[in-house]
């Protein structure tokens, strides 16, 4: 058996050094000398401060859960006693809910920023903070704060359709229990978004990838589409006669995937 071996050429892997942005507070912590030991050790004379060396470290405040105690004032005339008044409570997102808008505001962060399952914000975060909340009840709440940005993902969604170019793409997504469908059948999410200053990126779940989906998100756009020429792009923009644009990142690939296929030295 002969081996053979193969040269790799080396390379220069370059370090990012972690920085730390100036918007963040500051916290000074000053680190002085005991009262004893500000004397000079030779002739015991008083030291005198001149000066501070710096040094700037990142630290994390841990997240931490409180309560807030909404007191609406009453009042009565003193004269007739009849007339009984209250102070009103500012509206909330979820009326008669024990969760405030910057708790919802968290979880729903916590879900679709930072990938993070009800679930484990149940039984992980929210546990070691002290606090028990079922994910059935965190689902509810995010299923309401939906039907609370309806109307801004409507807006969204109007804007979209009057640019002049869109661009679409759609990904695989795995839903584990979804009804009439099996952990391993594969969904979609589908994802517009336009260019400009006021950038806008939709994204709508669908468990199909037909074409169907794309004439809903477009409806009445009329202008360009740019996409990776998935033959349903070619189909609705023949429906609704949109100029067609390739991607140009997408028809990079094939020449990069021949070039890698071309023999060493070639």
């Amino acid at each position: 058996m002969v081996e053979e071996s193969t040269q790799v050429p080396a390379h220069q892997r370059k370090k990012k050094r972690a920085s730390i942005p100036d918007h963040l507070p500051v916290t000074d912590i000053i680190h002085d000398l005991p009262d004893d030991e500000k004397f000079c050790p030779h002739d015991q004379t008083a030291l005198r401060h001149f000066g501070d060396e710096c040094s700037k470290q990142l630290d994390y405040v841990p997240a931490k859960m409180t309560v807030l105690n909404n007191i609406r004032r009453k009042y009565i005339c003193p004269c007739c006693n009849n007339y009984l008044v209250t102070a009103k409570k500012p509206a909330q997102p979820i009326e008669k809910s024990i969760a405030s808008p910057g708790l919802l505001a968290q979880v729903v962060t916590h879900k679709y920023c930072d990938a993070l399952p009800l679930y484990r914000q149940s039984k992980g975060i929210f546990k070691r903070l002290g606090v028990e909340l079922d994910p059935t009840t965190l689902a509810n709440w995010v299923i309401k704060c939906g039907q609370l940005v309806q109307p801004l993902i409507n807006l969204a969604t109007d804007q979209l359709r009057a640019e002049k170019l869109l661009f679409m793409d759609e990904t695989v997504l795995q839903v584990l229990k979804e009804k009439d469908c099996s952990a391993t059948s594969q969904s979609r999410m589908w994802v517009m978004t336009n260019t400009g200053e006021r950038r806008i990126v939709l994204f709508h779940y669908s468990p199909t990838r037909e074409t169907a989906v794309a004439d809903y998100m477009l409806d009445d756009f009329n202008g360009a589409l740019m996409t990776d020429g998935y033959v349903v792009y070619d189909k609705i923009s023949e429906m609704k006669s949109l100029p067609h644009l390739g991607c140009w990142a997408h028809a990079r690939r094939y020449f990069k995937e021949a070039s890698d296929a071309q023999p060493k030295g070639v």
